[in-house]
């Protein structure tokens, strides 16, 4: 039987309970023996917006976010390449560096799902995994093709990156969005000061 794991990438600017709560929630219900986490060096998305935290920073934030979960790893490959991060790319990477009785599965939010069809080589990345979507109330009324997509009918956390960085910018309490480790290093480091 093929070990399945879950990839899951994004800016994470920064990490918080609602990425995690969906790869939990997503990874119970498919049964996935561990979840990869990659964090960007800088999306090719947001190339004229970039995340406001250094790639590093982010990187560490999402350890510290995971370390106490057991199946969940967080992988560098993507911060140390240095260069636009393109999904395809780690997807090759993970072919060649894990075992061959392996199964993918792509972890996407329900938004980036309803842009997928527009990624760098969308399609070939369909034939190497399977595409795993989380539900967002706000987002139900979006019509999109789901031949290959496996739709998880989780619990919503209504939580967004953006709002915590305003929330850290207006010197506002964010410890019910992020998990503790994260909040001490964004303290720690002054993080997200002046991100507006």
């Amino acid at each position: 039987m093929k070990k399945k794991v879950g990839f899951f990438g994004g800016s994470f600017d920064p990490i918080h309970l609602g990425h995690l709560n969906l790869a939990l929630q997503i990874k119970e219900s498919l049964s996935l023996e561990e979840i990869l986490w990659v964090p960007a060096f800088c999306s090719p998305t947001r190339l004229t917006s970039p995340p406001v935290a250094e790639p590093h920073h982010r990187l560490k934030m999402v350890q510290e976010a995971i370390q106490a979960i057991e199946g969940f790893t967080c992988l560098d490959f993507e911060v140390k390449r240095k260069k636009p991060s393109y999904t395809i790319d780690t997807l090759r990477f993970l072919e060649e560096s894990l075992s061959k009785d392996t199964s993918l599965f792509l972890l996407l939010s329900e938004e980036a799902y309803l842009g997928f069809s527009h990624w760098k080589e969308a399609e070939e990345m369909e034939k190497k995994v399977t595409l795993v979507s989380g539900k967002r109330e706000c987002h139900k009324k979006n019509a999109s093709k789901e031949s290959s997509l496996i739709r998880v009918e989780n619990k919503v956390m209504e939580i967004s990156s953006t709002d915590i960085r305003k929330r850290l910018q207006e010197n506002k309490y964010v410890g019910h969005l992020l998990p503790y480790p994260v909040l001490a290093y964004i303290k720690k480091h002054g993080l997200y000061k002046g991100s507006l």
